[in-house]
């Protein structure tokens, strides 16, 4: 019965959105993502992190599911992120002390 209920909400999120096995995951996509936190990493610097989903929906990114990780400097935060060749990847570089201690706690607060 649950897995009927999964697939039905899955096929419900598809629809709605337009979702299909050949849909990648896009930035339109934030209005389909229902949890989110957002919080401020105070040390020496201001990191601002947001992580979002709308869970796990089974399957590719065709069926639906979407998470969004964002870091952002609100102050002082000696951060530089570059796209990597054909958008396949991000590079990111830090410098300071402290900011290994605010990605390290981001990136916890991401994967709870």
């Amino acid at each position: 019965m649950a897995i009927l209920y999964v697939k039905a909400y899955i096929a419900y999120i598809c629809n709605k959105y337009n979702l299909n096995k050949n849909t990648m995951a896009n930035f339109k996509d934030l209005e389909i993502i229902e949890h989110s936190q957002e919080t401020e990493i105070v040390n020496c610097n201001i990191l601002g992190v947001k992580v979002a989903t709308n869970g796990y929906c089974g399957g590719d990114s065709g069926n639906g599911s979407r998470t969004y990780f964002r870091l952002e400097d609100l102050a002082s935060t000696d951060i530089n992120i570059r796209l990597l060749k054909d958008k396949k990847g991000v590079e990111m570089m830090l410098g300071g002390r402290c900011r290994i201690e605010n990605l390290y706690t981001s990136f916890k607060m991401g994967c709870r």
